[in-house]
């Protein structure tokens, strides 16, 4: 079961709080990359109630966005139909000074499955957090989604099959 930690301002009395905050936003991140399976349809525990994930390269060129926690359970849902066993590997965390931002480099790899195509796919990305609290605000997604269909020996589609798009 995914577990988002969380702390309040009350339990934050050390002179070393920030070193708290960011190391606590840290695991968060490190959580949410490292989810598998069917724990992939829990990711959005880890987000604030009125948090965002955003793919901003999308089929038809306009960012995706998906906000709020129930949005986003229903998008783990279908990432967990269309790519059944994605996972990011060689992730590479760089944080910000305070500890609320980290970009992410790291591979996506996994199976791609679609009406025609069922096959194993690597795309690279890059993913910038933003956590408050312990929880994740925004998630932007930068991918190629035109080398992912390439890898699939797919048409790359004209509009997006993502039944979130667009919000």
């Amino acid at each position: 079961m995914v577990m988002a930690l969380k702390y309040n301002d009350a339990q934050r009395t050390s002179h070393n709080e920030k070193n708290v905050c960011a190391y606590i936003n840290r695991r968060t991140v490190d959580s949410y990359l490292s989810t598998k399976g069917r724990d992939r349809k829990n990711r959005h525990q880890y987000f604030t109630d009125d948090g965002v994930c955003i793919s901003v390269f999308s089929n038809s060129g306009l960012p995706t966005i998906i906000k709020g926690k129930a949005a986003l359970a229903r998008l783990g849902s279908w990432v967990d139909a269309q790519f059944p066993d994605w996972e990011w590997v060689n992730a590479h965390v760089y944080p910000s000074r305070d500890g609320t931002v980290f970009i992410v480099e790291c591979t996506g790899v996994g199976t791609a499955a679609s009406a025609d195509v069922l096959a194993r796919t690597t795309v690279p990305y890059i993913h910038i957090f933003t956590v408050r609290n312990g929880l994740i605000s925004e998630v932007r997604e930068y991918s190629d989604m035109r080398q992912k269909y390439r890898l699939l020996s797919a048409a790359f589609p004209a509009t997006d099959t993502c039944p979130f798009y667009p919000l």
